[in-house]
Order: C-alpha cells, then sequence, then structure tokens
C-alpha cells in the first residue's frame, strides 16, 4: 500500500464539504504527523468532528527527528514542516498532500511527489 502524508487544509476543505472519505476512497488509508491532527483538532468544528471518526484509516505519527525542525526555518507552519519530516522517516512516503505552495516547493526541492486536494501531482 502507497504510503501517503496530507497536510491540514486537504483535511479542512474535504471536511468542510463533506468529502472527508475520498481520500479513502482514492489511498485507502493516510498518514497525518501529530501537529496535523492537533491543527484540526484546535477548532472544534465539523472537520474536527469527522477526524475523530475517521480513525480507522487515518493514523496519526509522531516524527523521530523534532530537531529536524531546525532544517525548514522558511514560511512553514508546523504541520507542513512535520509532514515533511515524517515524509522523509522510514518507511518513506510515497505521496504528499499539500495545497500551500512554499511547502510543495520545499517538498519538490527534497525530491518527495506532492500533489493538492484537487490533484495535479507535481
Amino acid at each position: 500500500m502507497r504510503r501517503v502524508i496530507v497536510n491540514t487544509t486537504p483535511i479542512i476543505v474535504l471536511a468542510e464539504i463533506g468529502k472527508l472519505e475520498l481520500l479513502k476512497e482514492l489511498y485507502g488509508e493516510i498518514t497525518i504527523p501529530t501537529a496535523v491532527y492537533n491543527e484540526v483538532l484546535e477548532k472544534n468544528d465539523a472537520a474536527s468532528l469527522q477526524l475523530e471518526k475517521a480513525s480507522g484509516w487515518i493514523h496519526v505519527e509522531i516524527i523521530n527527528s523534532p530537531e529536524s525542525y531546525a532544517m525548514y526555518k522558511a514560511k512553514l507552519h508546523a504541520g507542513e514542516v512535520e509532514v515533511m519530516i515524517l515524509a522523509q522517516q522510514v518507511p518513506k512516503a510515497d505521496l504528499l498532500i499539500i495545497d500551500d505552495n512554499a511547502a510543495k516547493k520545499t517538498a519538490k526541492f527534497l525530491g518527495l511527489t506532492v500533489t493538492g486536494t484537487m490533484g495535479y501531482v507535481c
């Protein structure tokens, strides 16, 4: 199975339109880092409720090397940074789903395969 790591915005956007399950239909299971999980839950809205219900196919992982944050001093948020770090841990990610342009550029620079919520693999 492909290892797909998802950032905050795709989860929120899909949950807001009632389509979070699309990620399950497309990828079976997805992984999110702790920072993404916390960013979604902090608003206590529809996205947070749907995320909690999706615990069987959305897996939350802790990054192994928090010291890696120092490498990402660009304009990235905590969730984006953890997505990058988690994607490079073993097993490496096959695909990242990120909407932020700076985060996409960083991921591509790192040699990672990236797509956005609406598709278009970069």
